[in-house]
């Protein structure tokens, strides 16, 4: 413990996350999150903090927010509280189209399902 603050080794990062460690890297690379504590050794040290940093970015990831977007937003969360309105646009902005693609997903599955349902192998009406 350090001040009071866990620390976890990257491997320890990556299993709390469900993430890879190349994949954490990758965060790292594209100034997805906060400078990352290092050991004399060079390894890396994440805090409860960067784990949630860690799990904000993968849920903006799993909402298909493209890393430019996630990068944008993360800049504007470091500058504090006078982006919250800009924040707040660009969160309605994941809402909405979180919604346009359940809206899709639900007609695809709908088809998708009405075909399963047709008999198997029906050629132009004959079995």
């Amino acid at each position: 413990m350090k001040g009071g603050f866990e620390m976890y080794s990257a491997k320890e990062a990556a299993k709390m996350t469900g993430l890879t460690t190349a994949t954490l890297r990758y965060y790292e690379k594209e100034q997805l999150l906060p400078a990352i504590k290092r050991t004399e050794q060079k390894y890396r040290q994440y805090s409860d903090t960067d784990i949630e940093w860690i799990k904000m970015v993968q849920c903006l990831r799993m909402a298909n927010v493209p890393i430019r977007s996630i990068r944008e937003y993360i800049l504007l969360l470091t500058q504090g509280g006078k982006t919250i309105l800009q924040r707040r646009f660009m969160v309605q902005e994941y809402i909405d189209d979180l919604h346009n693609q359940m809206t899709n997903l639900q007609s695809a599955l709908a088809l998708t399902e009405k075909k399963l349902a047709c008999p198997p192998f029906r050629v132009m009406g004959r079995l």
